[in-house]
């Protein structure tokens, strides 16, 4: 990140310019000069993003991991062939730093490719699609920060679901997905603070309500009822 600053201190004006990149940088940036020189203190500011002439890329994998940190330690999401290219942020000699196209930002040392995936055609499903395509996720080991039958956590197994189910792309975060108000969803604080857990809703055969969701506490992915999920 590279950045200028000029000062007028007669007419109380910052200017900042500069190149960051990603895009979240420069709104961190803003946020935080804002603070700091008060509302006396006028702020004008011109960001460049970098990101913003990445290049598109395939996952040539059959799974690709996608980690917090560029030594690869802490799982950030996982994406499959056919969820659509991510985007070239930055290369080094260790990994390289992506996006993925429902938003996250992760470090991977897997291969990648020119080829780009055709996009989602987004689908109306059944609520017999829902349920027969949910409940073979059954059984899955809760994994965190994953999204495959390998292992995934609440919030990538709702946003696998959306992508077989349905062909959308939703938000791999809880938090997230609550803020984006995704129908079928269900949240709830699973009894800790700070906590947003996610369950997908189930309409079954004989009227009633299930949810399915991936339990940390039971090690894989559950269905049960309503009720019990929002205790």
């Amino acid at each position: 990140m590279e950045w200028d600053l000029d000062v007028d201190r007669d007419n109380r004006v910052l200017w900042v310019r500069g190149c960051v990149l990603l895009k979240e940088l420069g709104a961190s940036l803003t946020n935080g000069l804002r603070e700091v020189i008060g509302p006396r203190w006028r702020l004008l500011v011109s960001f460049s993003c970098l990101e913003e002439k990445a290049k598109l890329r395939s996952a040539v994998r059959p799974v690709t991991r996608l980690w917090r940190e560029r030594t690869c330690v802490t799982l950030a999401s996982e994406i499959v062939s056919g969820d659509g290219p991510v985007r070239l942020i930055a290369l080094t000699k260790e990994a390289w730093l992506v996006r993925a196209s429902d938003g996250t930002v992760g470090w991977t040392n897997d291969p990648l490719a020119d080829v780009q995936p055709r996009a989602f055609q987004a689908v109306n499903p059944t609520d017999r699609r829902w349920l027969d395509i949910a409940r073979s996720f059954l059984g899955t080991p809760y994994c965190a920060g994953g999204t495959t039958k390998s292992g995934m956590d609440c919030s990538g197994l709702a946003q696998r679901l959306y992508r077989e189910v349905a062909a959308r792309i939703i938000p791999r975060h809880s938090t997230n997905q609550l803020a984006a108000a995704i129908p079928r969803l269900r949240f709830s604080s699973a009894g800790l603070p700070n906590t947003v857990h996610v369950g997908l809703l189930l309409r079954l055969p004989c009227g009633g309500m299930s949810i399915i969701h991936a339990s940390s506490s039971k090690g894989m992915v559950v269905e049960g009822r309503v009720e019990e999920f929002d205790a």
